[in-house]
C-alpha cells in the first residue's frame, strides 16, 4: 500500500468506522440487572431478559413480565427441578417517542430493534436482532434471549425467544431453543406452516420428537423399540401407552410420528413435556452447564409411572 492510500484509508476509517461504532453502543440509557445468581456463567445456563418497545417510565410493566415469565418457567419440569443451573439477568433499553401518532392518535415508538408483525399479529420479527445481541452481551452471560416486546405475538429463531402478553408459551419456545425440539402440532389453521416446513427427501427430521414415516416401523412395539429415535424408553417400565408412536406432528397430521399423545410441543400451552421432550431438556441444560448426565440416574429420579396420571 503506497503513502497515499495509507492516508487515504485511514482517513476512510475515521470517518465511517466511528459512527458504526457509535449505533453499535447507541443506548446510552442501558441497564442491566442480575435478579438470579447460581453460579459462574460458563458453569450455568443464562438467561437473558431485553425490553423492546418499553419507555422509560415503563420499567415497572416490564419487571411484572419478566416475573410472569420466570413463574411460569420455574413451574414447569424439568425446569422446576433445575432452576438452580440457571442465572436470570434482565437488560433495560428505553424505547423512544417518534414524532408520527398511531391510529388511535398516540405517538408513535420507535422499537430499539425494529420489532414487527410478521405475516399477522400472532408472529412477531425482529428486524436488528443482530442489535439485541448487542444489548444482551452486556450481561455476564447470554446463553438464552428472551425480549420481551410490547408487540402482541410471539416468535423465536436465531437462539432467541420474542414474547409479548403470552407467557405461557414460554416453556413451549424454550422446548425450541434449548432441547432442539420440534413442534408436534398439526397446524390445519395455519397451512402457511406446512408449507414453509417441507419434509426432507429420504432422510429424517433432525429433531429429537418427530420422526418421518420411512424412518419408523410403527408394525408393533417391539419395531418401534428398534426403530424409534426413541425407542430405548420402550425397554423402561410402564413405557405403554405413555411413550410409543403417535402419528401427526410438524404441522401434519399423516407422514410424521411423535413419541407421545400430549406434550406442551404438541400444544404450546399444555400441561407438561412428554418424557422424551422433558429427557431432551435436562440432558441439554446439564450439557451447557458442563456437567454429565447420568441416564440411570435420571430415569430413577423420572420414572414414567410419574407421567400416569398427567398423561391419561
Amino acid at each position: 500500500m503506497t503513502t497515499k492510500s495509507a492516508v487515504f484509508f485511514a482517513l476512510f476509517l475515521a470517518v465511517f468506522a466511528t459512527p458504526l461504532q457509535a449505533e453499535e453502543i447507541r443506548y446510552e440509557n442501558l441497564k442491566v440487572s442480575t435478579i438470579q445468581s447460581t453460579g459462574p456463567a460458563a458453569q450455568r445456563a443464562d438467561i437473558v431478559f431485553v425490553s423492546e418497545g418499553f419507555l422509560a417510565d415503563q420499567h415497572r410493566e416490564y419487571d411484572a413480565q419478566v416475573r410472569s415469565c420466570l413463574n411460569i418457567l420455574w413451574s414447569v419440569s424439568p425446569f422446576k427441578e433445575l432452576k438452580d443451573k440457571f442465572n436470570v439477568h434482565v437488560v433495560y433499553v428505553d424505547a423512544l417517542r417518534g414524532t408520527g401518532y398511531d391510529s388511535r392518535g398516540k405517538r408513535q415508538i420507535i422499537y430499539p430493534f425494529g420489532s414487527e408483525y410478521s405475516g399477522n399479529t400472532s408472529s412477531v420479527r425482529l428486524t436488528k436482532s443482530d442489535k439485541v445481541r448487542v444489548a444482551a452481551a452486556n450481561a455476564p452471560g447470554a446463553d438464552y434471549i428472551i425480549v420481551i416486546s410490547t408487540l402482541a405475538g410471539r416468535s423465536h429463531a436465531g437462539g432467541m425467544v420474542v414474547l409479548a402478553g403470552d407467557h405461557a408459551a414460554l416453556p413451549h419456545e424454550f422446548g425450541h431453543l434449548i432441547g432442539g425440539l420440534g413442534d408436534e402440532y398439526s397446524s390445519r389453521s395455519q397451512l402457511r406452516d406446512r408449507d414453509t416446513h417441507v419434509l426432507p427427501s429420504g432422510r429424517d427430521l433432525h429433531y429429537p420428537n418427530l420422526q418421518v414415516d420411512s424412518k419408523i416401523d410403527t408394525t408393533n412395539s417391539q419395531s418401534i423399540r428398534k426403530t424409534a429415535k426413541w425407542g430405548h424408553f420402550l425397554d423402561l417400565p410402564d413405557a405403554d401407552p405413555i411413550v410409543s408412536a403417535y402419528q401427526g406432528g410438524y404441522y401434519r397430521d399423516i407422514g410424521v410420528w411423535r413419541p407421545s399423545y400430549s406434550c406442551i410441543m404438541r400444544s404450546s400451552q399444555g400441561a407438561i413435556f412428554c418424557p422424551v421432550c422433558h429427557e431432551e431438556l435436562y440432558k441439554a441444560i446439564l450439557q451447557k452447564c458442563r456437567q454429565p448426565f447420568a441416564h440411570e440416574a435420571y430415569h430413577r429420579k423420572f420414572p414414567l409411572k410419574n407421567w400416569k396420571t398427567k398423561m391419561y
